[in-house]
């Protein structure tokens, strides 16, 4: 039987995408630059992937029109799991995609979707007791897991401050601030350096980690923890 993985962690769609990707001519040499109109090209199939195919699909198939937020799981021939948890990471990267791509593009409805992952993540994943976000939430917006994962925490300033940036509105700033706040207190680790990334509703240090199988320990060196500086810069 063939395992299943919610929405937010699917990566079978990879094969494909890379498969999108033309082939650099032998014309660049290994460390030289690829030549220019390669580069135009690339470009052009990558944006019209982005708006032909992908952002589309988003748009049309992953929206709760009933009960509001996005479905946490669709396998893949395209049946919706409509009482799947749902998750704060997938709702996050969806609100940071969407308000990227209304900035550049001012297609009202990438505006439009923002808005909707925006509502999503504020009124079904927001703790109002402890502050940050809960991992999972019910289709309801009961919490499932609420683990505080730096993981899920980061995705959301930089969700939110992308929002900021095309809306104004500052309640999305002002939480975005407020979470990046939470992660410096709770989750750097002053001693050795780095951030914890696994730790309870109430900001405390935990040895297990919700993300499970996909990380082994509750504290390492992953990517994202340099990158914090990165969601962070958006709040200067």
């Amino acid at each position: 039987m063939k395992a299943r993985l919610p929405l937010f962690f699917n990566t079978e769609w990879l094969p494909a995408a890379f498969a999108a990707i033309p082939a650099v001519s032998a014309e660049a040499k290994p460390g030289g630059a690829i030549p220019r109109v390669e580069l135009q090209a690339l470009a052009t199939r990558a944006e019209n992937e982005l708006k032909g195919n992908i952002l589309p699909f988003w748009l049309k198939y992953t929206r709760d029109r009933e009960r509001g937020g996005f479905y946490g799981l669709i396998d893949q021939d395209m049946t919706v799991h409509k009482d799947a948890p749902r998750g704060a990471l997938l709702t996050s990267r969806i609100l940071w995609t969407f308000s990227a791509a209304y900035r550049i593009y001012h297609d009202p409805d990438y505006r439009e979707m923002a808005q909707w992952a925006y509502r999503d993540l504020m009124d079904k994943f927001r703790d109002r007791e402890f502050g940050g976000l809960y991992w999972s939430v019910t289709v309801t917006g009961e919490p499932v897991e609420t683990q505080k994962q730096i993981y899920g925490q980061v995705f959301g300033i930089y969700a939110l401050a992308e929002y900021y940036r095309i809306t104004g509105e500052k309640p999305a700033l002002d939480e975005a601030i407020a979470l990046y706040q939470l992660i410096e207190k709770n989750a750097h680790d002053g001693k050795q350096g780095g951030y914890f990334d696994a730790l309870d509703r109430q900001w405390q240090h935990v040895k297990q980690n919700v993300l499970g199988a996909y990380l082994e320990v509750a504290k390492f060196a992953h990517p994202y923890h340099g990158g914090l500086h990165q969601p962070a810069a958006r709040l200067a």
